[in-house]
């Protein structure tokens, strides 16, 4: 996925770890200027996904009992789905719809090396 120069970018990141979430999203405004939400659950992503188009959804869809609520949610948008897990697995959801799978990095300083990296790839 290349993002066009003057688009209109939103993220939806989806982590129910909200520090985690935040974290993430004030990473991504230094390079990106995007509209940034935030799910915590299964229920605010479908929420936000009724309100909103996302142009890319970062989800953690590695630990949480709502991976496969997670994906099913996931799989009717046309948003770029990027998955990122602190197990080393793939999304184990019937209905996968990631476009691509990151290892969730687990410092902030990880976290400030990775980021980067991915943004240029969109």
């Amino acid at each position: 996925m290349k993002i066009a120069r003057g688009e209109n970018v939103r993220i939806l990141i989806v982590d129910q770890n909200k520090v985690y979430a935040s974290i993430v999203k004030e990473i991504i405004h230094k390079y990106l200027d995007a509209s940034i939400d935030i799910a915590v659950n299964v229920f605010e992503l479908k929420r936000k996904l009724a309100e909103k188009k996302y142009t890319i959804v970062i989800a953690d869809l590695g630990v949480t009992e709502d991976e496969a609520e997670i994906a099913k949610a996931l799989e009717n948008t046309d948003s770029t789905v990027i998955a990122w897990t602190s197990v080393h697995k793939k999304c184990r959801a019937k209905t996968c719809v990631v476009s691509r799978e990151f290892r969730k990095p687990s410092s902030v300083d990880e976290m400030r090396k990775l980021i980067p990296t991915f943004i240029a790839t969109w």
